[in-house]
């Protein structure tokens, strides 16, 4: 009898240990997860305050999630919600250590994060803020090429996008990152979907000069960017800006559909492209219903900084990337695209900052009066002018120079150019023309990950 009962009771210690051990590993990365979502509800709190439902643990596949987060700006009406955010790493032993990793900059082998149901309510008054902030900054004079040929509008506000009948964008956003030690690569993977608007793709391979996955050593790793895929797919937006326009303009969709693609052709020859009819049609024919775009670009060599210093005008580009393209699933050459300097729309002559006319009214005689005077530049021989150039200043000042010229450098090497919108404690702005020429960018950048900042004066 004492053999059986010793039996038993060594089987329950079998069975019992491992389940007492899964058991203590899930309850503490429970009690992990649940105050790293407390810490970041924390860390948001100045900005929105953060509530979640529950959180889950999957020990099999290593994956951790937030389930039903709500985000309610401070100062504003209405919500973000997130139906659920799920994190995979290759152990648990990232996750456990998760803020001291992230902190010090060490990255796993692979990492993925899936977002679902993500929910802006338009209606809200988060939303009217946003685009107040929005039209604040957006570029005077830059003309959207989504919005061409509909009425006045250089681009579409928040106001036309109820219009078109959105009253809340749902997103799922899934992002996989993994290394590749065989090959030193870094991957990307980015897939996006918003319900009635669009499908979007993007997948990146960047070759790097080190097996160290830490932050400060990927800053000196001399990054070479070996394949960039890129997938559009429209999910009925198009549609419903076509709709949209036609009845703005007082059109037909058809004649719409005309009076964009003349508009599109104008705007282009207008930054200098020359493009062959039969390439500019499989263009226009992206904004229809159901319009895709793909787009490859493939350099076993790899692509770095010293490749884009050969750029010289928009149209290098196509040279040095020489990019495989389709439009609405259909192959697209692109030997016959040339670009030249375009022609200033009005030479004017300038003098201390005036406007100067050549002395001639439009009408007038050829030849001015004798009496004319003509106003000539001022010039002091022994004078120099000075020369402008990139001088560093502080980064707390940047807020002194709005409007002004201005080069940022980051802790991770990245190097930012261009007029700075707006600086806050946390965030500055900066407005950058586009290499290609069709517009301006603007970039927020987080101000304690600004270096050195310097000022063109």
């Amino acid at each position: 009898m004492a053999r059986v009962f010793k039996i038993i009771a060594v089987t329950l210690t079998v069975i019992l240990i491992p389940l007492l051990l899964v058991a203590g590993l899930y309850g503490f990365a429970y009690w992990k997860v649940t105050e790293a979502a407390d810490h970041f509800a924390q860390q948001v709190s100045p900005f929105a305050t953060m509530t979640y439902q529950s959180v889950r643990i999957d020990l099999l596949k290593t994956e951790v999630g937030i389930n039903s987060i709500s985000l309610q700006p401070l100062g504003s009406e209405g919500q973000i919600l997130l139906e659920t955010v799920r994190m995979q790493a290759p152990s648990w032993a990232y996750f456990l250590d998760f803020e001291s990793q992230i902190s010090s900059g060490v990255l796993p082998e692979t990492l993925n994060v899936n977002v679902q149901g993500l929910i802006l309510d338009l209606q809200s008054g988060y939303m009217d803020k946003w685009a107040e902030q929005a039209a604040d900054v957006q570029a005077v004079g830059v003309q959207s090429y989504d919005a061409l040929a509909c009425g006045e509008r250089s681009h579409f506000s928040l106001t036309d996008l109820k219009r078109m009948r959105y009253s809340a964008l749902k997103s799922d956003v899934s992002l996989l990152y993994y290394f590749d030690p065989n090959n030193q690569t870094l991957n990307f993977d980015l897939d996006t979907s918003t319900a009635l608007m669009m499908d979007m793709s993007a997948e990146v391979e960047i070759a790097i000069a080190t097996d160290d996955l830490n932050m400060q050593a990927l800053m000196f790793a001399q990054p070479q960017v070996k394949r960039f895929d890129l997938r559009y797919k429209d999910k009925g937006y198009n549609k419903r800006r076509m709709v949209f326009c036609a009845k703005e303009t007082g059109q037909s969709e058809s004649e719409y559909r005309t009076a964009y693609k003349q508009a599109l052709q104008q705007q282009l020859a207008s930054q200098g492209w020359q493009i062959p009819d039969e390439t500019l049609t499989q263009y226009d024919k992206i904004n229809n219903p159901a319009g895709s775009v793909y787009l490859r670009i493939e350099h076993p060599q790899g692509l770095g900084a010293q490749s884009m210093m050969l750029v010289q005008k928009p149209s290098d580009l196509i040279t040095i990337l020489n990019p495989y393209v389709e439009l609405n699933g259909k192959p697209v050459t692109l030997d016959g695209i040339r670009w030249a300097m375009p022609e200033p729309m009005e030479k004017q002559q300038k003098y201390d900052g005036r406007e100067i006319s050549s002395g001639l009214k439009e009408g007038a005689p050829e030849l001015a009066e004798e009496n004319s005077v003509v106003l000539k530049p001022k010039r002091k021989s022994f004078e120099r002018a000075p020369v402008k150039s990139f001088k560093k200043i502080s980064v707390s000042s940047l807020n002194n120079h709005i409007g002004e010229k201005v080069k940022l450098l980051t802790y991770f090497g990245r190097d930012v150019e261009g007029t700075l919108i707006s600086a806050s404690r946390s965030v500055v702005k900066v407005e950058q023309r586009l290499i290609d020429g069709r517009g301006t960018a603007i970039y927020p950048i987080s101000i304690d990950k600004i270096k050195t900042a310097k000022l063109f004066h």
